[in-house]
């Protein structure tokens, strides 16, 4: 029933870790190529690309997380540890992947004797219902798909907040994230249809006749209609979409043909090689592909994201080639594609690249540099450098935009040649490009283990080390000293910056508490009794450390010959700050407690130290004692 919720598949995701493993050499660098797939796997869904890490405690186990994408039938987080941890699967109503990045993971259920071993590059199903206890025993980071009803799961992600750690803050941090992507994601479902539907009418409009979809992409209904309401003749079109797994082939082509509105499509594309597996393996998927080119429901077939040993598995059974085959190609990725491309291109196998303009959003370096001269050389912009530069090689480019301009210089692509030695140096650079960016990950990445290997690396590009002072021949004191004073300015500002955040921080972190406050009633029960004490705890031993709070900031190294004044060092502005933010939290916290009745602040209170007199009565022939 789920099933036409998802926009994500296990293979997918399998497929995605694992060419990030492939090409980066360590996590952060496999995290960023994972979020940068996703994007362009997936460019009408909400891929957050915040990287906002919190930490998460759930079944006693606790790791740090970023939430990728979240929807209530599906998330996709990164979660790990780099100290280890273990504790209780939960038992949930979704399956569960874990996809090992870096590490290991042990796992085991209750009526086995031996533990389940999952090393980097394998993949933990939990099944749903399904419970273990788990342990990742060091460092280890996983990309966490989780496929079912979500919201079910909600409370064990919790629970541990409200009965263990009382840590607030950081549940209502992860609480904003995942109700904002959520959220986002109902609306933007509904918004990127209409987006769909808008960006094929202007690009028909601008005389685009080849438009690329897919199943996985979630909008070929919203294409089908503005096909439908162009105009356009359907001889004119070349209209191709992806099967992207999920049913058999042909149930899925004839969902992707309705939701098009047309009679055929002019080419289908396998997505992935991993979803073929869904459909009985490549061979039978591949047949199913010539079934419907011999009965004219397809013109052309093709498949995208294979390689070479994909190709030629598929070649043994094939009995017609793929007349495409679509993967990720550009200058920047041109030395680990650059074998694909040729060996298609024996086999007579037209590349198409997506991707490839992603050059323009990647550190700058001399391939950048070099666009520029040329756009000035040739008139175009750097993307349209980098289209001709696929033209050259005679490479289809499947990209987006949705500016007129840019309609209009993709056209004169079409109407210009790259000289052929451009096209060389465009290419050359684009494999240096790789090498300098697997060379900073690796060799630049910090290690506090081995500190003679990392004074003993050169420094990366663009680094410039501290120069000594300039020797003047006059006045070379003045000149030395207004340096040193230059630098321990720009170090007192940012020291001052710094102490203001950390002085307003307890005045942030206020309202959540308030707002908690409020949430759980004044009933008197260890929620709310935890959450005034707490408040109540942490401003007296905060206005108790101010000193030592501020300490960090003090500027303890000046550089020789500076002349500090006592104004740069002063951080009495933020202490008072930061003294009336945790006087205002106590003032809240003891105000909560006085609405709960734990301070005797009325005079029922006091009762039992009342001053005891005996009253007397009198009446006429007897004295009587009144208690």
């Amino acid at each position: 029933m789920l099933d036409r919720f998802y926009i994500f598949s296990p293979e997918q995701l399998n497929e995605v870790a694992q060419n990030a493993l492939a090409r980066q050499s360590d996590t952060r660098g496999v995290i960023d190529d994972i979020v940068r797939q996703l994007k362009v796997s997936h460019p009408g869904r909400t891929i957050n690309t915040r990287e906002e890490w919190v930490f998460n405690n759930a079944g006693g186990a606790m790791g740090s997380m970023y939430i990728i994408h979240a929807s209530i039938t599906e998330y996709l987080i990164i979660f790990g540890t780099a100290l280890g941890t273990e504790g209780h699967t939960g038992r949930h109503t979704a399956d569960d992947y874990f996809h090992i990045l870096e590490g290991e993971q042990w796992a085991y259920e209750a009526d086995s004797l031996t533990k389940e071993v999952y090393p980097a590059g394998s993949v933990h199903h939990l099944q749903r219902g399904v419970v273990k206890q788990y342990r990742m025993p060091d460092t280890c980071w996983a990309m966490e798909y989780a496929r079912g009803w979500i919201p079910p799961m909600l409370p064990f992600g919790y629970a541990d907040t409200f009965f263990s750690t009382l840590d607030i803050q950081t549940l209502w941090h992860t609480s904003v994230i995942t109700g904002r992507e959520i959220i986002a994601n109902l609306l933007h479902a509904s918004l990127f249809k209409q987006s769909a539907y808008d960006g094929v009418r202007q690009a028909l409009n601008k005389g685009v006749r080849h438009i690329d979809t897919a199943q996985i992409y979630g909008n070929e209904d919203s294409v089908g209609q503005a096909l439908k309401d162009s105009g356009v003749s359907r001889s004119e079109l070349f209209i191709a979409t992806k099967y992207g797994g999920g049913r058999d082939v042909r149930s899925e082509f004839n969902d992707s043909l309705r939701k098009l509105q047309l009679e055929y499509l002019d080419l289908y594309i396998v997505h992935w090689p991993k979803v073929v597996e869904q459909s009985g393996g490549l061979a039978a998927t591949w047949s199913e592909f010539e079934k419907l080119k011999s009965e004219g429901l397809v013109k052309h077939i093709g498949v995208s994201n294979f390689d070479n040993n994909d190709l030629d598995e598929l070649l043994k059974t094939a009995k017609e080639y793929p007349e495409v085959n679509q993967i990720e190609l550009g200058p920047t990725c041109w030395k680990k594609v650059e074998h694909i491309y040729k060996r298609n291109a024996e086999l007579g196998i037209v590349v198409e690249a997506y991707g490839a303009l992603a050059a323009l959003t990647s550190p700058k370096s001399d391939l950048d540099n070099l666009f520029s001269q040329l756009g000035e050389k040739y008139g175009l912009s750097k993307g349209a450098i980098i289209l001709l530069w696929l033209k050259s090689h005679k490479i289809v480019a499947v990209t987006t935009t949705s500016k007129d301009e840019r309609f209009e210089e993709y056209n004169k692509v079409y109407a210009s040649t790259l000289e052929e030695v451009d096209g060389e140096t465009i290419s050359k650079l684009g494999k240096q490009y790789l090498d300098i960016v697997t060379s900073m990950t690796s060799d630049w990445s910090l290690n506090y283990l081995n500190n003679a290997a990392e004074q003993a690396k050169s420094d990366p590009p663009g680094y410039i080390p501290n120069q000594p002072l300039r020797k003047s021949r006059r006045n070379n004191t003045l000149e030395q000293t207004h340096e040193a004073n230059k630098k321990s300015l720009e170090l007192s500002a940012i020291k001052h910056n710094k102490a203001w955040e950390t002085a307003i921080a307890p005045g942030k972190a206020m309202f959540t508490t308030a707002f908690m406050m409020y949430m759980s009633g004044s009933s008197i029960q260890i929620f709310s009794i935890s959450i005034v004490f707490m408040t109540i705890w942490n401003a007296l031993k905060s206005l108790t450390k101010i000193n030592t709070t501020f300490k960090p900031f003090q500027i303890s190294n000046a550089p020789p010959g500076a002349t500090l004044t006592h104004a740069e060092l002063d951080f009495t502005p933020q202490k008072f700050a930061f003294v009336a933010c945790q006087v205002a939290a106590l003032a809240l916290g003891l105000y909560k407690a006085d609405t709960m009745g734990l301070l005797p602040s009325r005079p029922s209170d006091w009762i039992e130290f009342w001053r005891s007199d005996i009253l007397t009565t009198f009446t006429p022939g007897s004295v009587h004692p009144l208690y």
